[in-house]
């Protein structure tokens, strides 16, 4: 049966896909690997994906292949809505917006993004190398302590794999792997707007990479113009402006920020 490593970009696929080319805890060579680009990944994940891949190619001659939808999610989102025979407005591939009635009634719309832009790229991608109905094996890198993260496929010619969980390795421990293959470590991927940052993230951004925080705000400001709906759509679960927040721990900045727990690992890990 195939392997197929889902690259993401971020620590724990990255340690996933030198592991099993160095052949560590028993782990088998993949067949390849595919990353999913929605088009609003930040530049240093771009950067460093693009690294990443040149860097197997050459050192391993393994493949990673990139695919993306015919335009980025941002620019999706961003375009008119469809309106509805009813006059009502509406967009597909909606990420997981928090939102905020006139009554102030805070709600969160339902992720679309994911499958849209992710899940069926790489499953297009698959499906064009395989014969029709050939079941194959999907790695997904989910750590150890992300373990409450796991799915069971839904698709009978899919199995989902964890080969992090099996052997029980920490995301500290992709870390410290893949400084010691003499690679500079990577970030968490996801992209620069998802409302599923936490704090931790959100502060990191913005003091690190602030023109991918003003990105973020400058989207949500155009999303919530274009978008006519009777709920305010914001990026942050306080609904204020992104602007606006004071994100705690304002002190305490992770060099490595994390996604909160919704996420479930197919945007990037």
């Amino acid at each position: 049966m195939k392997n197929i490593v889902t690259y993401g970009g971020g620590t724990q696929s990255t340690a996933m896909i030198l592991m099993a080319l160095n052949k560590e805890f028993g782990l088998s060579r993949p067949d390849f690997g595919v990353y999913a680009d929605t088009g609003c990944e930040p530049e240093f994940i771009n950067e460093y994906v693009n690294y990443f891949i040149n860097y197997v190619k050459n050192i391993y001659d393994f493949d990673i292949y990139k695919i993306m939808h015919r335009e980025g999610l941002d620019q999706h989102i961003l375009t008119p809505p469809i309106s509805s025979r009813n006059g009502n407005f509406y967009t597909s591939s909606t990420p997981p917006f928090y939102t905020k009635s006139p009554t102030g009634k805070v709600g969160m719309l339902m992720r679309q993004c994911t499958s849209d832009y992710k899940i069926k790229p790489l499953r297009k991608l698959i499906n064009s190398k395989f014969k029709r109905g050939e079941p194959y094996i999907k790695w997904i890198g989910i750590s150890f302590d992300e373990r409450s993260r796991m799915r069971i496929s839904t698709e009978k010619k899919i199995i989902n794999f964890y080969p992090l969980v099996e052997n029980f390795i920490r995301r500290n421990q992709s870390i410290e792997y893949v400084i010691k293959q003499g690679l500079k470590p990577p970030q968490r991927s996801s992209c620069y707007f998802c409302p599923f940052h936490s704090n931790n993230y959100w502060q990191w951004l913005r003091k690190y990479h602030n023109k991918e925080f003003q990105k973020a705000v400058e989207f949500e400001i155009q999303t919530q113009n274009l978008i006519q709906t009777q709920d305010l759509i914001f990026l942050h679960s306080s609904c204020k402006p992104l602007s606006e927040v004071e994100f705690i721990n304002k002190n305490q900045l992770s060099a490595f920020p994390e996604l909160i727990d919704e996420c479930a690992g197919e945007c990037g890990i």
